[in-house]
């Protein structure tokens, strides 16, 4: 295999694999945090709950300036009910209100309920899904080192 991919924002384990492999490890919550970056600069972050990955806080620093949470859910299972749902997007419209310029789904569940197709109903303003974000980075890196078309047959 050519790269890793860690599909939580929280890059579990992510420091000790790319210790131990030779091949890119990437996670979802740096990945998705750099991309955001080239978005903007006040930066607003929708988690599962209270408290943003640690990841995603070290990468934005200063430009990170909002977090909101959907009220009563628990994991991922909740926020693939009809109430997360409701939930999320309540939470999405107080984080709009806090002045920013890019939102990041702090949370790869996001991206498994398709947030962002209903939160486009909302809001026009950028944003980031850790799961694509994670897939542009990986692109980048594999075709920057040359091994995404090298060929297989040797």
């Amino acid at each position: 295999m050519d790269a890793i991919i860690i599909s939580c924002a929280a890059d579990p384990g992510v420091k000790e694999a790319r210790r131990k492999l030779k091949i890119p490890v990437i996670g979802a919550g740096s990945a998705v945090a750099s991309l955001s970056l080239s978005y903007g600069n006040r930066i607003g972050v929708l988690n599962l709950n209270e408290g943003i990955p640690e990841i995603i806080k070290d990468v934005l620093g200063s430009h990170l300036v909002a977090e909101e949470y959907p009220r009563n859910i628990r994991n991922t299972l909740d926020l693939m009910t009809n109430e997360g749902m409701e939930e999320a997007l309540k939470a999405l419209k107080r984080l709009l209100d806090k002045n920013i310029d890019v939102i990041i789904l702090g949370c790869t569940g996001y991206s498994t309920i398709g947030f962002i197709e209903y939160a486009r109903k909302i809001t026009p303003k950028p944003m980031i899904d850790p799961v694509i974000a994670t897939g542009i980075v990986t692109l980048g890196i594999l075709k920057n080192r040359g091994g995404l078309y090298e060929d297989q047959s040797k």
